[in-house]
């Protein structure tokens, strides 16, 4: 059987001995090297894009009804993407009696989705696999404290700091935020995160630049 110069057996051989690279194969270890590293740039853009859909988005029936058209991807984008909405929101939401003073501030501007309808989409995307819950443990508070602590000062709303703090935990460990505000990330910079700002067109040329064409957000 002839031998395959880049499998992962044969790539460690090559960049651990010098002369064993040099009886096994006619390249160099600067080659062999370089392909290891092709091979793990395709793998991490391989990895799935977790996207957290910010409860702006959600609040209004326009907006929920146009992100729900988009949960349903083709079968490669389940294999992409995985979407989360802050655990915090969707218990307040799951509650009998929403306290709506707790969800104002994500909205938009737009008339105020159906609370009865968005629990119901939000239960029926939960059981489809279409989102997860996203949750924070004590051990992130315990690792940011004064970055919670930051949150609750200036919000004054510890139900509204949890979800922010969900929010910005997932910026951390995750990777994307889609949002229909610009408030949570506010509260963000103010609370000591950096930030950087920049118009549609500086972010499209940047997710083009990270991005291969089939990984980028589709919508």
């Amino acid at each position: 059987m002839p031998i395959d110069p880049l499998s992962n057996e044969n790539l460690d051989k090559l960049m651990t001995t010098k002369e064993r690279d040099k009886e096994l194969f006619p390249i160099s270890e600067a080659i062999a090297i370089e392909i290891k590293n092709a091979k793990d740039a395709e793998q991490a853009r391989n990895e799935i894009v977790n996207v957290l859909i910010e409860p702006s988005l959600l609040l209004n029936e326009q907006s929920l009804d146009q992100v729900i058209k988009n949960l349903y991807p083709s079968e490669s984008d389940m294999k992409r993407y995985q979407f989360f909405v802050p655990s915090r929101f969707i218990h307040i939401i799951e509650e009998v009696d929403t306290n709506i003073e707790n969800i104002l501030f994500f909205r938009n501007g737009a008339k105020l989705v159906d609370i009865k309808y968005l629990r119901d989409k939000l239960e029926y995307l939960e059981k489809e696999n279409l989102i997860r819950m996203f949750e924070i443990t004590q051990d992130h508070k315990d690792k940011f404290p004064s970055f919670y602590e930051s949150l609750l000062g200036d919000i004054e709303n510890k139900i509204l700091a949890e979800i922010l703090f969900e929010e910005w935990i997932f910026l951390q460990e995750k990777s994307w935020i889609i949002s229909g505000i610009k408030k949570p990330f506010d509260y963000f910079i103010k609370a000591g995160a950096v930030g950087i700002e920049f118009g549609k067109k500086t972010l499209d040329f940047a997710v083009k630049r990270t991005l291969k064409p089939e990984y980028r957000p589709f919508w």
